[in-house]
């Protein structure tokens, strides 16, 4: 569970529970193996295969930015997947906050336009819906 959903008493717990109790390897990997327990394995093949349709999605997306947009749109878009904020963009491309913010904004509605077109992204947000029901 990521820490920003936990209490500090459960973060404080998960942290001693990791620090004493998995002191080798092979305990780390018992761990890994014993947290999947919980699910089913039709849940787990669900889960991997939602996983590789995200990374194929992902990919045919890098793919279209490199295709439709523009130099400066590609940094910008780029910087935006490294979860940098808009003014921090503005500083390292030289220009301002407002102006990175319309850039995003054109270039967000550019990418769509073109991967709504596409063939291949279609076909892999069908697959994801048939895998989700």
């Amino acid at each position: 569970m990521p820490r920003r959903y936990m209490s500090q008493e459960e973060y404080n717990d998960q942290q001693y529970y990791y620090k004493h109790s998995l002191k080798s390897p092979q305990d780390l990997q018992e761990f890994l193996e014993n947290k999947n327990n919980g699910a089913s394995p039709e849940e787990i093949r669900r889960d991997e295969k939602m996983q590789l349709l995200k990374e194929r999605l992902h990919l045919k997306v890098r793919e279209k930015v490199e295709e439709c947009l523009t130099d400066r749109q590609k940094k910008v878009i780029n910087l935006y997947l490294l979860s940098k904020k808009q003014d921090y963009m503005g500083i390292i491309l030289g220009i301002t906050q407002e102006a990175t913010h319309s850039r995003l904004h054109l270039a967000f509605k550019r990418l769509k336009k073109s991967c709504i077109k596409d063939p291949h992204i279609l076909d892999i947000l069908s697959q994801m819906r048939q895998v989700d029901e």
